[in-house]
């Protein structure tokens, strides 16, 4: 091989190991089974071992904590672990300097336990330093949430509307998941400790079957933040909600858009209606969001439009909140003079007001669905409290 090629790079075979990287002897187990497989490792990089293939040859493998920040072992220790049988093939990042010995007459790296088990107080130290910087992590996106929801109290209509971006809820599900494997670790290490500080070898082969699927686990989790990421660098607006994809003017909204049709509502003919607005959105609290904008020019020379927000909530508990918003966000808009609440029959909540100009306003919901109607026609929608129960139905 150059000496400039990686043989990671240019490995055959790679695989991820063994979740907690404090499980020595698991770890050590796996690289045995490959090996029997025919693939010696090469080196690490990240959660996963390159291996190249090779004979089916047993051979044993064994993980030396560092004793510093280091990238491969002193030249002594090489020489006289090389005088032993053992080959130096890698070093796992932080962690270890891994050596193979196919001589199954070599003695072993380590006889005496307790000896190993002081070899590692660096990588305690680094693992006590690495569970503190997660913590505090998660506790500042925590007071974050806090800030904006508890203290700043941002309203959920604002929410909806700037969005908090999926990938940072994404985010936080990964710390916690560093979390997790942060408790792992800790349980390994003090087992690991606790064995060789008694004096008792590592037993070996160990199981480790369980942590491999738990690698998957949190393979799989990055793979669908990385997903998540790319979809809403594609289809994020600036500024707003998590995903956001927007008809061109003129075309109409997606078959499963609910909205106030001209034509529905007051007999507009199909052929004099059309779009200015047709926006879809996707957030953590509200699954599905509308906006259409329909307006009609009538041969009589008049003009009707109607403007529906239609949200899709999570679940019926943010309803209220959402109204609330909503009859705040139109009181401000109207120098303070309040909507007119109405029985609206089958509804679960409906509001109405009118303006000099002729506009109409009405907020209504059902369930987990929520209702905004700017309208501009002869129609009163006072009386349509039923056509608004037919819309939320739909979601």
């Amino acid at each position: 091989m150059k000496r400039n090629e990686d043989p990671v790079k240019n490995a055959d075979y790679k695989e991820a190991r063994p979740a907690s990287t404090y499980d020595v002897a698991a770890i050590e187990t796996w690289l045995e089974d490959r090996a029997r497989e025919g693939y010696r490792l090469v080196g690490f990089r990240g959660i996963y071992g390159h291996f190249d293939r090779s004979d089916h040859q047993p051979c044993r493998y064994r993980l030396k904590p560092l004793l510093k920040k280091e990238k491969a072992p002193d030249t002594e220790w090489a020489e006289l672990y090389g005088s032993m049988g053992w080959e130096y093939v890698t070093t796992m990042k932080g962690l270890y300097h891994v050596w193979r010995c196919g001589d199954p007459s070599a003695p072993e790296l380590d006889t005496d336990p307790v000896v190993q088990g002081e070899g590692f107080r660096y990588l305690r130290r680094r693992m006590a330093w690495n569970i503190a910087g997660v913590v505090l992590m998660i506790l500042a996106l925590t007071g974050l949430v806090t800030w904006n929801w508890f203290v700043a109290q941002m309203p959920l209509w604002t929410a909806l509307e700037r969005g908090l971006p999926l990938r940072g809820v994404i985010c936080a599900l990964l710390l916690v998941w560093v979390l997790v494997l942060g408790a792992l670790d800790i349980r390994t290490m003090c087992r690991l400790l606790r064995t060789l500080r008694t004096g008792i070898p590592l037993d070996r082969p160990r199981p480790y079957h369980w942590q491999k699927r738990l690698a998957q686990v949190v393979l799989g989790t990055l793979a669908v933040y990385w997903v998540l990421c790319l979809i809403s660098s594609l289809f994020a607006s600036s500024g707003g909600p998590a995903f956001t994809l927007d008809a061109k003017i003129g075309e109409g909204p997606r078959p499963d858009a609910v909205y106030v049709d001209l034509e529905e509502l007051d007999g507009v003919p199909g052929d004099c209606t059309g779009f200015y607005r047709s926006q879809f959105k996707m957030h953590e609290l509200a699954p599905r969001m509308y906006w259409t904008y329909q307006h009609a020019d009538l041969p009589s020379g008049t003009e009707e439009c109607a403007n529906t927000s239609y949200y899709h909530l999570l679940t019926d508990y943010l309803t209220p909140t959402l109204e609330r918003d909503l009859l705040e966000w139109q009181t401000h808009f109207e120098n303070g003079i309040p909507m007119e609440q109405l029985d609206g029959g089958e509804l679960d909540g409906f509001w109405w007001r009118t303006l000099p100009d002729g506009r109409q306003f009405v907020i209504a919901s059902l369930g987990k669905n929520v209702l905004h109607l700017e309208y501009q026609g002869p129609t009163d929608l006072r009386t349509k409290s039923a056509y608004f129960v037919k819309l939320l139905e739909q979601g």
